[in-house]
């Protein structure tokens, strides 16, 4: 029985360490290259078009509960899922230089999506079962998400958060059609949920990996990257069955 005993905490003490070794291993910088013009300007203030305050709830179990809702004018669901799907392996021309969808979906801060794995190896779009890894800068540090796609389609999409192989989070985004463009509802958790270990990671996980005094500003440039949005896929939808982009 002691015997027992022992090889259950000592199991539970190394899963600590391996945990916390995970969480403590520094990412890997990158080089942060911002787009200098676009031929659209966004006001720098706080978008209007939230339905609601943006909600970051801690929990008890050291978890973030997120939320918010926002209208996207002049982009319909099948113009929003197309944009998404694609805004990794499509690029536009702004005069001679080529810059991921991605990066223009916010130009000062989105830096790239890289995609790590997908169910079809011949493509980079984006679909249930593949990983992503999407690098931008938020208050002017290097932020790094991993994501798994749980679904997608017209209707939203879902992503599991993923860091050194462990599910950290979830994050789902409903879209309903209305008479001037599309609703958005997110939602979304951050961090685990489980007895001793959950505090622990957690702790590691807001301290190190997104950092939790960063949650408020990474809420509020994912509201920015929406406006940046209005202006760039009516311009890129127009163009949908050319075979180069452009935003000359």
């Amino acid at each position: 029985m002691l015997i027992a005993q022992f090889l259950l905490k000592s199991s539970a003490y190394l899963i600590v360490i391996l945990l916390a070794g995970l969480w403590l291993k520094p990412h890997a910088a990158f080089e942060h290259l911002p787009v200098e013009s676009t031929p659209w300007q966004i006001p720098s203030s706080q978008p209007d078009a939230i339905l609601h305050t943006p909600n970051i709830e801690r929990l008890e179990s050291g978890q973030y509960r997120l939320n918010y809702s926002i209208n996207l004018e002049g982009v319909t669901p099948r113009a929003l899922h197309w944009f998404i799907q694609n805004q990794a392996n499509h690029f536009a021309y702004i005069d001679e230089k080529k810059i991921q969808w991605f990066q223009l979906s916010h130009p000062h801060e989105h830096n790239k999506l890289l995609i790590i794995d997908s169910p079809d190896a011949q493509s980079d779009q984006l679909h249930a079962g593949t990983v992503f890894e999407v690098q931008e800068q938020i208050s002017e540090q290097n932020w790094r998400m991993r994501m798994r796609v749980r679904s997608f389609g017209e209707q939203g999409m879902d992503f599991d958060v993923i860091h050194s192989g462990y599910k950290v989070g979830e994050l789902s985004y409903v879209f309903y059609p209305t008479p001037n463009g599309t609703q958005i509802d997110f939602s979304g958790t951050l961090g685990l949920d489980i007895p001793v270990l959950g505090d622990i990671s957690n702790f590691y996980l807001f301290k190190k990996v997104m950092p939790e005094d960063l949650l408020d500003v990474w809420v509020l440039h994912n509201l920015e990257t929406y406006q940046h949005m209005e202006k760039l896929i009516p311009i890129l939808y127009r163009q949908r069955d050319n075979k180069q982009f452009s935003l000359s």
